[in-house]
């Protein structure tokens, strides 16, 4: 087999064994950027076996964009803000107050120079 095919077939393997391939939505409260040392394959295979009733095979040959998705399935992704949802949604409150802050502003200058 070429080089260069053997590369892309490891880039997919560990692309699909290893970290998986799907998207997943992270909460804010979640959002680190804390890394771990080591991957421990052993958990994911127990996580499948408990969560899914998986036999150890079945468990053991999933790739990890297969458990992302069968995780992201049966527990759908929790409700709340992503940090970029939470700014935006930060952003547009502040400045919707400032608009209300300036019409009521003009509205005072507005009745004070009629009176």
């Amino acid at each position: 087999m070429p080089f260069p095919e053997m590369i892309v077939i490891a880039t997919s393997l560990m692309t699909h064994g290893i970290i998986g391939k799907t998207k997943a939505r992270r909460l804010q409260r979640d959002d680190s950027s804390a890394t771990v040392n080591e991957f421990m394959a052993y958990e994911y295979i127990n996580t499948a076996r408990i969560h899914f009733g998986m036999s150890e095979i079945e468990s053991e040959r999933l790739t990890m964009t297969e458990f992302s998705l069968l995780i992201n399935a049966k527990y759908p992704p929790a409700k709340g803000y992503t940090r970029e949802e939470y700014e935006q949604v930060a952003d547009d409150y502040f400045a919707q107050r400032e608009k209300r802050r300036a019409h009521i502003r003009h509205e005072r200058e507005k009745a004070i120079a009629t009176h």
